[in-house]
């Protein structure tokens, strides 16, 4: 019995403790749950974007998908290459979906996101055979913190011999110091 009232006794405190410690993410989720229960949709989706936003602002930059495509025409539209191997002189077509960005004003005083990415080549051996700063730059006026955005990038290596690289990506938020990798192993095949 008093085992029973013991255990009882650790996961209220548990319980209330773990409430009382759950920040500003669970606020808003709890939120939102308690107004969808009253039957308020949209107030709930509302009070999930503000957990959504508390997620955001704390994430590092980083990509949720990072693939070569045959072509992308906006977010969660592309056609994805079915290998990572190249003809000689065919561009890379790289599609590449961040999160954690910042939000910062554009000239007009709008919201907008701003990402830049350097390139940088290497072979199997990660010996550095290209490299070039500044390599896109992106900027997109939005109205809203929009979170469904994607980068496209075609990079032409022309000239590249057949064998072994990787497509190095290092993609920087010109509204925060947040920033972010990603690496593309590829071949090009001879012939």
């Amino acid at each position: 019995m008093r085992i029973a009232a013991l255990v009882g006794s650790i996961a209220v405190l548990a319980l209330t403790t773990g409430a009382a410690l759950a920040g500003p993410i669970v606020d808003h989720a709890t939120r939102a749950e308690a107004l969808l229960d009253g039957g308020d949709a949209t107030a709930a989706a509302d009070a999930l974007d503000q957990a959504m936003e508390e997620i955001w602002k704390r994430s590092p930059l980083a990509f949720r998908k990072a693939l070569f495509v045959v072509d992308s025409s906006g977010f969660g539209i592309y056609q994805e290459r079915e290998s990572n191997v190249f003809r000689q002189g065919e561009p890379l077509v790289v599609y590449a979906e961040p999160i954690g960005f910042a939000y910062g004003r554009n000239a007009i005083g709008g919201s907008e996101i701003s990402l830049v990415a350097d390139f940088v080549l290497t072979d199997q051996d990660n010996n550095e055979l290209f490299s070039q700063d500044d390599f896109l730059s992106v900027a997109l006026p939005v109205r809203y913190h929009n979170r469904e955005f994607q980068i496209k990038m075609t990079v032409n290596l022309t000239g590249l011999p057949p064998g072994s690289y990787i497509a190095k990506f290092h993609v920087r938020d010109k509204h925060s110091d947040k920033s972010g990798d990603f690496e593309l192993p590829f071949e090009v095949a001879g012939g």
